[in-house]
């Protein structure tokens, strides 16, 4: 009986360790303004540098495809006034500095600083 019970004290601390050693592999990246995380082979957005007043979503950083914004991506970045995304990305386009997703179907984020903006046609 006792033994059994060392035995599941290991299998829990193992099932600890690994589930610590995930969540902890993720840390934040820098290219150029943006700050990001690699996640299951993609790229997600999740910051930028509070001064930028342009940053430059690229197709792919490290090799990995930079294919989601991560919910407060852009939250502090009040002097920016332009976004734009490399023609080649497959998640994500831009138009007069604002970002899409690809199809420009919806728009995901106009930046804080931009005084005016013209809308796709097709959102």
């Amino acid at each position: 009986m006792k033994n059994k019970k060392i035995i599941a004290a290991m299998i829990v601390t193992a099932l600890i360790t690994i589930i610590f050693s995930v969540i902890l592999n993720t840390t934040a990246l820098n290219y150029g303004s943006l700050t990001y995380e690699i996640n299951n082979g993609k790229v997600t957005i999740t910051g930028c540098d509070k001064e930028a007043a342009e940053v430059f979503i690229p197709e792919k950083i490290e090799g990995k495809p930079v294919a989601f914004l991560g919910y407060f991506a852009f939250k502090s970045c009040e002097k920016l006034t332009k976004i734009d995304v490399d023609s080649n990305n497959s998640y994500f386009s831009s138009y007069d500095g604002v970002l899409y997703n690809k199809d420009k179907t919806v728009l995901l984020r106009c930046p804080e600083g931009k005084s005016s903006v013209a809308v796709y046609n097709k959102v």
